[in-house]
């Protein structure tokens, strides 16, 4: 399998995981945790801040990330669902950026 075919599928796994919690969130209502300094020195968010953490923009952000993994992993090579090498590069890629986004992502709700 050549390099660029690996990375591709990586990537893929990587935006489809990505999709995921903003997919729940925004489907349950609730904003996305951000990780940009907008709220520095006890400053109020903004309506352009709230509105760009809002659980519309989540979806919409998801639903993305989900589209651009599967049109990478559709395009390249021949990807097919099965126990096949381009599959277990996607899984890898999925799985990596879902543990690194859960444990990210839970420092910011169980902080200590």
């Amino acid at each position: 399998m050549v390099l660029s075919a690996i990375i591709a599928y990586f990537l893929s796994g990587a935006f489809i995981a990505n999709s995921i919690p903003h997919i729940v969130n925004g489907t349950s209502g609730r904003k996305f945790p951000e990780r940009f300094p907008f709220k520095k020195n006890g400053r109020k968010e903004s309506k352009f801040e709230a509105f760009c953490f809002s659980p519309i923009v989540n979806v919409i952000w998801g639903v993305i990330n989900m589209t651009v993994g599967f049109v990478v992993a559709n395009s390249t090579g021949t990807f097919r669902i099965g126990l096949t090498p381009d599959m277990l590069i996607f899984m890898i890629g999925f799985t990596s950026t879902a543990i690194f986004l859960a444990w990210n992502i839970g420092k910011v709700h169980y902080k200590k």
